[in-house]
């Protein structure tokens, strides 16, 4: 009985341990979107390179 409590128990702390590392990831995603350093780093479609070497020339 006591060992299955306990089981139940360090399930659930893995549980939020996993929940807790998820926001941290998602929050560090959410960042990196919205900064403009790694928006620069993702050209998209053919003409991206001439994108990225206008987006330095702004600055």
């Amino acid at each position: 009985m006591a060992a299955k409590k306990r089981l139940e128990k360090a399930k659930k702390k893995e549980a939020a341990f996993i929940v807790t590392i998820a926001k941290r990831e998602q929050e560090i995603a959410d960042l990196k979107a919205k900064s403009p350093d790694h928006q620069a780093d993702k050209p998209e479609g053919i003409h991206g390179e001439k994108a990225r070497f206008k987006v330095f020339q702004v600055f």
